[in-house]
């Protein structure tokens, strides 16, 4: 696929706040067949430096299905945005020499599951 026509994106919305300092990235999301990819972050325009943190999610369209149906879409898929396996990413440091990081456990993770593990490492931090 990425040697061919690469992954093709069929939808990007993105809800940003551009200022003299810095770019705010609120809520994104590039969605096809094959990946679904969110965002949200800070991009700080003097020195170029980033945190940024989202998802991506294989199989973009098969959780979007998945995840309507009732109740136990949710569960399986952790809600919209996520999927039944996925991969929790940060960007942080400059943008020209990035520090990317993948939560691995994580993305082992089903759904809720994954959604809980979140929620429990904030309150212990």
């Amino acid at each position: 696929t990425l040697r061919g026509k690469g992954i093709q994106f069929e939808q990007l919305n993105a809800k940003t706040i551009f200022t003299k300092d810095k770019i705010e990235i609120l809520d994104a999301l590039a969605k096809g067949n094959s990946l679904g990819v969110s965002a949200s972050g800070t991009i700080m325009r003097h020195n170029k430096e980033a945190e940024i943190n989202g998802m991506i999610v294989p199989a973009y369209r098969l959780n979007e299905w998945i995840n309507m149906i009732p109740v136990l879409g949710k569960i399986i898929t952790g809600g919209q945005k996520e999927g039944f396996f996925a991969v929790e990413y940060s960007i942080t440091q400059s943008l020209e020499a990035p520090k990317i990081s993948v939560d691995e456990i994580n993305s082992l993770t089903p759904g809720i599951l994954r959604t809980f593990v979140k929620k429990t490492r904030k309150s212990l931090q």
